[in-house]
């Protein structure tokens, strides 16, 4: 009994855990890497309507 307590409780919540850091990890390297290019795109298309703005007058 002893045993497939420990196989349970290895199947249920630690393993639940696991997956649950595993994810985690993975979206938060997904979004740094999504911020960069979020972050780039802001700063091209400001740069653009600056200088079209500036281009205008």
């Amino acid at each position: 009994q002893m045993i497939d307590q420990a196989w349970i409780e290895k199947l249920g919540p630690k393993m639940i855990s696991l997956l649950n850091k595993i994810f985690a990890i993975t979206t938060d390297s997904l979004q740094r890497g999504m911020i960069k290019v979020f972050l780039c795109l802001f700063l091209l298309t400001s740069t653009i309507a600056l200088l079209a703005l500036f281009n205008l007058f």
